[in-house]
């Protein structure tokens, strides 16, 4: 089973970045759905019989991030699980107010999370199983120098193809990406985006440099007669196909760089700088190593004459001050404005997975119209949704593991051991630095990448050459069957279990309703509500499907009261599971102004559409000037339904103002002029009196 295990994390690394990095969900489910199979394997393959007792015991791999991945999960289990009212408001207080309106607005009793949506964080919780898991796995199979050589092979072998294959692509001017095209110009192999690409070839380009760097140096030498005859006679028959190893891993490390380089990304090319930077000094500081440094010159210079034979002038083009000056601005802005999410959620975090519906309400007029899924910070993005907790127990844990595997470095003396065994450094250098400027820590093929060079630097200081072969020195742990103990297997398995059920649903769901961006594949965005209800019938915590089955029903209502309750309760659903949408507000409000025909029209629903659009208002931000356009319009409509001399219309009056306002002062152009023109006769329509239109625009037209 271990075997079988092994060849489907080769296949994981080999499929994932060639699928575009595994961020569509036909693939990341796949990806999914073969590591959780792994890890049932290999938890299986852990139910051992102890011969002298004859007693049955479950055994794991002691790894140094079992902790971080063990106080993660819970983490994510306590952010969605529903918690009392008071615990959320002490340690989420903006988390309690966000469902609390929700609530309140639809007349529900409230269920309160310390994540406002919980859907993205089951998402989140999945992705870290399987993460998780998988690191895991792998440290346990790579307990052999020949599994770790086929391992780094694959990868190498992996990111060289898709790195030629984006070269092609780029020069030969077909812009293709398999069969999907319409992201052309710069080399990104087989990612949708070239940040992404680069964060994967950073990573191979130190796993080349190491990997070579292991195969030219000598056999380290024993104290035991038998031993070192035995290695020296391997030596001398393994020379020559050391030396041919070698030139193919330096090859393969130009490849790589080469498109790294022509890529033309600045935080991808900055932080694989940074990173050989770390390899270089680090094999300085051992005497048995100083000659590896020389390994990662030959590695840059032939990268670099290479490229300067291709032509780097549009790499180099994106280093000058004014579109670096440019870049840098906008991703700074960001960034600070992520960490304002992170002030109103300090201590748990507004929810892992949730930066995308919470960041528009905080999102800086400068970037009005823009869809900013991820900050462009995953350190920002990080704080924002885990909050000082998530921050803390992620540092700490990567220090630990850093810390141990230092400590191991320096006792080792086995150069190749030690050549491999600053891999993770070199890779989480490498990626501490992109982080700041991308977000290929939400790509899963290069968090597998990252998670296999971990496990790798790890197994390669862990083995040890002894007289009759090799040994693995990984800790293990034994679990006895005591009636405890047997819960926690069963709770392994059972997280195993709900993990790939959960995976099938979601791609079952997303097969019917397409709510995950996916720009390879040509999916009916407004599917019919039969198709909406199915998806709905398979996940029913993601608040999109309740969304689009309210805007479904919407078109092919036909004025009957039974069509326009549907509607409204399946935006109320929407809002329920996910607070934080503006979007979701503007259309309940408007539904429930649309119940004019009922006989509580005044008291329950007029009431609720002025609340459902102040939350409209409240969350819309600075994103979408459409948004604050529509509110307006409403507040202008109900200002009639209002005594004309009452502090009621003067409110409604002066929210009108405000949101067209904002409407105005987040377009420009000629975008904006069409829109002045519309209010204005919109306006006028209500209200013919130039002293309002004044007031709206400041100034007489």
């Amino acid at each position: 089973m271990e075997g079988i295990a092994y060849a489907i994390y080769l296949f994981v690394l080999i499929i994932s970045p060639l699928l575009f990095g595994a961020v569509h969900a036909y693939a990341y489910t796949l990806v999914y759905l073969l590591v959780l199979a792994a890890a049932f394997l290999l938890v299986v393959h852990n139910m051992r019989r102890d011969y002298k007792t004859n007693s049955l015991y479950f055994q794991y791999p002691e790894t140094r991030l079992n902790v971080l991945i063990c106080l993660i999960f819970v983490f994510l289990v306590l952010q969605t699980m529903v918690q009392p009212a008071f615990l959320v408001k002490l340690f989420s207080p903006q988390a309690f107010s966000v469902q609390g309106r929700a609530a309140e607005l639809v007349g529900q009793k409230e269920s309160i999370t310390l994540a406002p949506y919980i859907y993205p964080v089951r998402m989140s919780l999945l992705r870290w199983s399987v993460y998780g898991l998988f690191f895991i796995g792998l440290s346990q199979v790579l307990n052999s120098r020949k599994r770790i050589e086929i391992l780094c092979f694959c990868i190498l072998i992996t990111a060289s193809f898709i790195s030629t294959y984006g070269i092609y692509q780029a020069y030969a001017g077909d812009n293709l990406i398999w069969w999907f095209s319409g992201h052309g110009g710069n080399v990104r192999g087989t990612f949708i985006n070239r940040n992404h690409f680069a964060g994967f070839m950073a990573m191979a380009l130190m796993l080349a440099t190491a990997f070579a760097s292991s195969l030219g140096v000598k056999h380290f030498r024993q104290n035991n007669a038998a031993a070192n005859a035995r290695i020296s006679m391997h030596k001398f028959l393994s020379l020559e196909q050391n030396y041919s190893k070698q030139a193919l891993i330096i090859f393969c490390g130009v490849i790589i760089g080469l498109g790294l380089v022509l890529s033309a990304s600045r935080g991808g090319i900055i932080s694989a700088g940074v990173g050989l930077l770390l390899l270089a000094l680090l094999y300085v500081c051992r005497r048995n190593l100083r000659k590896n440094g020389f390994v990662v010159l030959v590695i840059f210079l032939l990268i670099s004459g290479y490229g300067l034979q291709v032509g780097l002038e549009h790499t180099i083009d994106r280093f000058q001050p004014e579109q670096l000056q440019s870049s840098l601005d906008n991703r700074f802005r960001y960034a600070r404005k992520t960490l304002d999410v992170f002030k109103d959620y300090k201590l748990a975090g507004v929810g892992i997975g949730n930066f995308q519906h919470a960041y528009p309400r905080y999102q800086s007029p400068e970037d009005k119209g823009l869809l900013i899924d991820y900050a462009h910070n995953d350190w920002a993005q990080l704080l924002a949704e885990s909050g000082l907790t998530g921050i803390i127990i992620t540092l700490a844990g990567m220090g630990l593991f850093v810390f141990a595997i230092v400590r191991q470095w320096k006792d080792r003396r086995d150069p190749r051991a030690l050549a491999l065994g600053v891999v993770p450094l070199a890779v989480l250098t490498t990626m501490g630095v992109h982080s700041w400027f991308d977000f290929n820590m939400h790509i899963p093929a290069n968090v597998l990448l990252l998670a296999a060079l971990l496990a790798v630097g790890q197994a390669s200081l862990s083995i040890r050459l002894q007289l009759f072969g090799e040994t693995s020195q990984i800790t293990w742990r034994r679990v006895n069957t005591r009636p405890g103990n047997i819960v926690l297997v069963s709770a392994l398995l059972l997280i195993i279990a709900w993990n790939m059920s959960w995976a099938v649903r979601h791609f079952a769901a997303e097969s019917y309703c397409n709510t995950v961006p996916n720009s390879t594949l040509i999916r009916d965005k407004s599917p019919a509500p039969a198709e909406i209800l199915k998806a709905v019938g398979w996940d029913r915590f993601n608040a999109a499907y309740w969304f689009k089955l309210a805007q479904a029903k919407k078109r092919e209502r036909t004025g009957q009261n039974n069509s326009l309750e549907e509607v409204t309760a399946a935006l109320e659903k929407a809002v329920l599971l996910n607070p934080l949408s503006p979007v979701y507000y503007l259309e309940l409000g408007w539904a429930y102004s649309r119940r004019w025909r009922d006989a509580d029209f005044a008291d329950k629903w007029l009431p609720k559409a002025d609340m459902a659009m102040d939350l409209a208002g409240l969350y819309s931000g600075a994103r979408d000037p459409g948004l604050h356009n529509e509110v307006a319009n409403y507040w202008l409509m109900r200002s009639k339904t209002l005594a004309a001399v009452s502090d009621a219309r003067h409110a409604a009056l002066g929210k009108m103002i405000l949101h067209y306002r904002k409407a105005l002062d987040l377009e420009r152009g000629v975008k904006r002029e069409k829109m002045k023109e519309d209010i204005r006769a919109t306006v006028w329509n209500y209200y013919p009196d130039p002293e309002i239109w004044e007031k709206i625009v400041g100034r007489r037209q």
